[in-house]
């Protein structure tokens, strides 16, 4: 699973080789983030935010910058944006400190900021506890440069002003059915399809251009052409985990971008139609909150278009090899 960073600002953050940085700066607003703080023993270690529960983005994880306030909520000028119903536009607000000292707080909110099973308004947060806003769970965790997690801390006062039970906290632990695992983890996999899509198509478009089309590309530039192709999906295909209200959007701009070039460029009517498929059945997923019969039509799409591409390719690599 990936470890993405977003900025306080709410600007996710494309960054190569994450486990390597130390350090990161906002293209937006400028800010310099330090991503990992010396405990008392002296080690590096990084604070990592996971979603344990909620109605999207399950098991995404995310690296909390240092000595930074971090909003969360339906905004969309906070840390995360989240979607779902119980959430306020600034719902809490989370920091880390230089020394690994984490504290959550709620910011006035009806339905409140909860850690386990008490409601905070202003509380401690330590290694490996969790957290609930609305109908998202998110644990803590410290984690050394090596990867190892630091082990849990024995809790005590967290700050609460009042302790109770919380049915829905117990409903959210036990969501185990597979079309409630799809349904939450729709990104997750959304995410994997386009990965494997990109690669799929570009191989077909570099045999194709370099052996199919009239006239045949010369070998370099149908290699080229090819790059660009899964370079450009790829990194679209990122952007559709991050918890932004907009940049998810940009895997699903991506395949109708390739479809249109296919239609109008190369006159591949039958290569079009995988990546519009797969670009209706990933915004059916991720547009809005389907019940289990779309998320299921979605998956099946989804598979549909990956395997119509990968027998596409096959068709046109095979006549190529020696018998």
């Amino acid at each position: 699973m990936a470890i993405l960073i977003c900025c306080p600002c709410g600007l996710p953050l494309d960054c190569e080789n994450i486990d390597l940085l130390i350090d990161a700066t906002c293209p937006r607003c400028k800010r310099s983030l330090d991503l990992e703080f010396e405990d008392e023993a002296g080690t590096r270690r990084r604070a990592v935010l996971t979603i344990m529960d909620g109605p999207i983005w399950k098991g995404e994880q995310f690296v909390m910058p240092i000595g930074q306030q971090l909003t969360m909520g339906t905004g969309t000028d906070g840390w995360l944006s989240l979607e779902g119903e119980g959430i306020a536009e600034k719902h809490c607000r989370l920091r880390v400190s230089t020394g690994g000292y984490s504290v959550v707080e709620d910011l006035d909110t009806d339905t409140g900021t909860w850690i386990d099973n008490a409601r905070i308004a202003k509380g401690k947060l330590f290694p490996s506890q969790s957290f609930r806003i609305g109908d998202y769970r998110f644990r803590l965790d410290f984690r050394s440069t090596l990867g190892q997690n630091q082990p849990a801390v024995s809790v005590s006062d967290v700050g609460a002003v009042a302790l109770t039970q919380d049915k829905t906290f117990e409903r959210l632990r036990h969501v185990s059915s597979p079309l409630g695992i799809l349904v939450q983890r729709r990104f997750v996999y959304a995410r994997a399809a386009l990965t494997t899509f990109a690669w799929t198509t570009a191989a077909y478009h570099a045999v194709y251009l370099r052996y199919a089309a009239e006239p045949q590309w010369p070998g370099y530039w149908a290699v080229i052409a090819s790059a660009i192709i899964v370079t450009i999906l790829l990194a679209s295909t990122r952007l559709v985990a991050l918890v932004h209200r907009y940049a998810k959007y940009a895997g699903i701009a991506s395949l109708v971008l390739l479809a249109i070039v296919d239609l109008a460029k190369w006159q591949l009517h039958g290569a079009a139609i995988p990546p519009l498929v797969l670009a209706a059945a990933v915004s059916l997923a991720i547009t809005r909150t389907p019940g289990p019969a779309g998320a299921l039509g979605a998956a099946m799409l989804v598979v549909g278009a990956v395997i119509a591409m990968g027998v596409m390719t096959l068709n046109l690599v095979l006549p190529l090899l020696p018998i």
